[in-house]
């Protein structure tokens, strides 16, 4: 009399088992999917049918950056090294820039954390003196100069584009825009080079900048049909 019903409770359980793993393992597979889309980019065999969007997505700007060598510097402060990046860009040494900005990145957010500690001991000084350069939109856009100085203009246009929706201050918001369109040229990108040259030009008229309005103004016929 109790066989039946008996086998009929270890088929419930069973049933009910393997429907909960089953849930288990879709709710395990959609976050796999969810976090696959913040995953690490994958590089390809060139003997795939077509690429992957990860391999058409623009680069970024501040992710690249990390990627760069690191050379060791004896004891300096972010500020130091971020000005000998500096002067390397303006030399056209764009890797060596490269170099020294990321050194200084590194080094600033060490001294960030230092100068945190000492202002829950409710000392300010150290917090006072950190390097905010590294942080404003201003440092992009030197990267920008400098990726583009390394011939990676993808990398460049996305830094630019960085400074600039981060309202970088005048003239360099100028700057940023004619620097951007000298990118998107050297990427084939014509008529987006004609528009960057274009707000170019309005904006070093509107800081009073005749001469550099008028470097702008020849970009821009130069790429005017």
């Amino acid at each position: 009399m109790l066989v039946k019903p008996y086998k009929k409770s270890i088929f419930m359980v069973k049933f009910f088992g393997k429907l909960i793993s089953g849930v288990l393992i879709g709710l395990a597979i959609a976050l796999l999917i969810r976090n696959g889309c913040t995953a690490n980019p994958v590089t390809t065999s060139n003997t795939e049918a077509s690429p992957s969007p990860v391999e058409t997505a623009t680069p970024d700007c501040l992710t690249s950056l990390s990627k760069v060598t690191v050379q060791k510097d004896e004891d300096k402060s972010s500020r130091d090294v971020e000005a000998e990046g500096d002067k390397f860009e303006t030399q056209g040494k764009g890797q060596e820039a490269l170099n020294k900005y990321n050194k200084a990145r590194i080094l600033y957010f060490k001294e960030l954390s230092y100068a945190t500690e000492k202002l829950k001991e409710g000392d300010q000084s150290a917090f006072m003196e950190t390097n905010t350069s590294i942080e404003s939109p201003e440092f992009p856009f030197k990267l920008g100069r400098a990726f583009a100085k390394t011939g990676k203009h993808e990398i460049a246009i996305n830094c630019f584009t960085k400074s600039l929706k981060e309202k970088i201050n005048p003239p360099n918001d100028a700057s940023a825009y004619l620097n951007r369109g000298e990118a998107y040229l050297a990427t084939g990108q014509k008529e987006k080079a004609r528009q960057d040259y274009q707000k170019s030009v309005d904006l070093f008229q509107k800081h009073n900048l005749p001469q550099y309005k008028k470097m702008a103004a020849d970009k821009l016929r130069s790429v005017t049909p």
